[in-house]
């Protein structure tokens, strides 16, 4: 992420949004080429289920349920807006659903009819027209835990977690309150991606996901080191 570790800030979309496409290439494709640094190799990544969980293949012709899809898009991170001019709007009008996806540089304009994709296409986000028809799209989610599942699945437990380190780090309990609100509405709250480092499951770091056979290389072990180090000191901080 830009943010410093543990900054309770939540990251940008964009970066968001780069991350998990660059998870999902590496998950799907059987020869790829990383280039990363010491403080986004400490960092711990998402569950090796939750992108395909949330992922949806979008094709001219095929049926599919409005309400399921956009339910889909918005535990993905995708938020409602007047107009999409941005990567993770989403914005639902009748049998046309706009939204930008992290995977296309453009927006796309998706055409329902009686549950039937019968159009899709790019548009100008500035004029909001449509431009190029496309036949089939990947949409990938664009927010790191946004609605994290592990918190409907154990929330009495997670709710004790959080106000147990919340007190403990000096947080004022409305503060804490705004956040577990936040989580009961499924409603955006910054830095709510950080509670995976509390109360979620144990998360795999990139190195537990690349295969056990993969190259490793380093340039300038000193400083990456050095990087690792100020990284988990800040951490701690």
């Amino acid at each position: 992420w830009e943010t410093l570790p543990l900054e309770p800030v939540s990251p940008g979309v964009e970066v968001s949004s780069q991350r998990i496409n660059a998870l999902n290439e590496i998950q799907t494709r059987p020869r790829f080429i990383v280039i990363t640094s010491a403080d986004a190799l400490l960092q711990k990544i998402l569950p090796p289920d939750y992108i395909p969980h949330l992922t949806s293949t979008l094709r001219v012709g095929d049926h599919l349920e409005r309400n399921e899809l956009v339910k889909k898009l918005v535990e993905g991170g995708f938020s409602p807006a007047k107009s999409v001019t941005e990567i993770g709007d989403l914005c639902i009008k009748g049998g046309v659903i706009d939204l930008f996806p992290g995977t296309s540089s453009k927006p796309i304009r998706l055409e329902l009819h009686d549950d039937k994709i019968v159009r899709l296409a790019y548009f100008d986000p500035e004029s909001q027209r449509s431009t190029d028809e496309i036949s089939s799209i990947e949409v990938l989610p664009v927010k790191e835990y946004p609605f994290p599942a592990w918190y409907a699945e154990n929330k009495e437990k997670i709710i004790q977690l959080l106000k147990e380190r919340g007190t403990s780090i000096g947080t004022p309990p409305r503060e804490i309150e705004k956040v577990l609100q936040a989580l009961h509405q499924k409603a955006d709250y910054p830095s709510l991606e950080l509670l995976q480092y509390i109360a979620a499951p144990p998360l795999p770091s990139l190195l537990d996901l690349i295969p056990a056979d993969t190259e490793v290389f380093t340039v300038d072990n000193l400083r990456v080191q050095r990087g690792m180090d100020e990284f988990l000191s800040l951490a701690q901080e």
